[in-house]
């Protein structure tokens, strides 16, 4: 029963979230070294990290659709 990362809706941003099925758990933000983001015609956008206490939130630097 492997574990995976997925990112979700979480207002105006994403966020990585770590689990398996419905289940979430933490995770340490700092294991996330790098991400890109693609917008929806699968064009690499630019993304940013905001790394939190026990989250990691995806800020896309335009519009993402």
């Amino acid at each position: 029963m492997a574990h995976d990362f997925w990112v979700e809706k979480a207002g105006d941003h994403s966020r990585w979230v770590y689990g398996h099925g419905s289940q979430r758990l933490p995770y340490d933000p700092a294991s996330i070294k790098e991400v890109h983001g693609f917008d929806a015609q699968g064009k690499e956008m630019q993304v940013g990290l905001e790394k939190k206490k026990d989250t990691a939130l995806l800020v896309p630097k335009g519009k993402p659709l």
